[in-house]
């Protein structure tokens, strides 16, 4: 049986989900995994936009943003990483 090392993450400590909240391991996931039937705010604004007018999500989320502010985040391995639009992968850190 092989176990699977933890993956680490990096995510905006602003960015927030329902599916966060909810309190099994894996629902942190989705705070950088894109579900398709989860709505993103920003907690800095509490909209669906950021402070800087832009959509949130976790592929949205991204160090290109002048408001975002990293924190790492230990993924459960229970939902695995998609591309996002521009066919990049979550972002890893080592």
């Amino acid at each position: 049986m092989t176990t699977q090392r933890p993956r680490v993450v990096t995510v905006c400590k602003y960015l927030r989900t329902k599916a966060a909240y909810i309190g099994d391991e894996g629902c942190r996931d989705a705070l950088a995994i894109r579900s398709d039937t989860a709505l993103y705010w920003c907690n800095r604004t509490g909209e669906p936009l950021g402070p800087d007018a832009d959509l949130t999500g976790p592929e949205e989320c991204t160090p290109a943003r002048s408001c975002f502010v990293g924190i790492p985040l230990v993924l459960s391995g229970k939902r695995q990483p998609s591309s996002d639009r521009s066919g990049r992968s979550t972002q890893e850190t080592a």
